[in-house]
């Protein structure tokens, strides 16, 4: 099925062969009725989620944001208004999992659909920690956003997140730069990521060793890192 969102779509497939889901992983997505020339063309897209279905059944979600061509055809081919079904075809999934179950502070910086890469290591760490399968005593995922309806890509994931931890070692700061809806709303910055600044306050008081995600912040962190403090960037960035 397809769910609308503010300038995306959250696209649910169900999976009909075994697939062990991990962090990390992308697929190239066909969807032969989105348009005329759609079955001839499939694109790559992170897996941003994942749940069951039924007992044989799985169902794997990704976040696409409207843009030209493809994504623009998928809410007129399918006359949706809240949600629909369609065929899909996937070909994979392929990628490489950045190891983080080692480091006892793990910081993931996101911006825009960027947040479709570093949730899935969120939900893995978070799992492993609690089967004492990862160090990782504090987990925090910066996101910042061009627009505060953006939130609602991925709102409810974070909060099924936050109601897991029963150890509070996540920690999930929002960042919104423009188009703001309440401009008040708790747990949420109404200015852009500094990332420098915010690495730093965490450093000082990590625990364990460290590292940080994002696609592109080795110039900001490049003189912290040290034996204790790694970077580690994603191979495949989301669409």
């Amino acid at each position: 099925s397809i769910e609308s969102l503010p300038d995306a779509y959250q696209v649910h497939t169900k999976i009909s062969r075994p697939w062990k889901y991990r962090a990390g992983q992308y697929v190239y997505l066909c969807v032969p009725r989105a348009s005329y020339s759609a079955f001839l063309q499939s694109h790559p897209y992170m897996v941003a989620w994942w749940y069951p279905y039924d007992k044989d059944q799985d169902i794997v979600v990704f976040i696409i944001q409207r843009q030209k061509g493809f994504t623009q055809s998928l809410p007129t081919s399918s006359n949706l208004s809240q949600s629909t079904e369609l065929r899909a075809i996937i070909e994979g999934p392929y990628g490489k999992e950045i190891h983080l179950d080692e480091y006892g502070t793990v910081l993931l910086f996101a911006t825009g659909i960027g947040i479709a890469g570093q949730l899935p290591y969120v939900r893995q760490l978070l799992e492993n920690f609690h089967n004492y399968d990862a160090k990782a005593r504090r987990i925090v995922l910066f996101w910042q956003v061009d627009s505060e309806e953006h939130l609602q890509w991925v709102g409810q994931w974070m909060t099924d997140l936050l109601e897991q931890d029963s150890e509070y070692v996540l920690d999930i700061r929002l960042f919104v730069t423009g188009n703001y809806i309440t401009n008040g709303a708790e747990h949420v910055n109404y200015r852009g990521l500094d990332v420098e600044n915010l690495i730093r306050s965490e450093i000082e008081g990590r625990k364990g060793r460290s590292v940080i995600s994002r696609e592109q912040v080795r110039e900001a962190v490049r003189q912290m890192l040290d034996k204790d403090i790694h970077l580690k960037e994603l191979p495949f960035h989301p669409l």
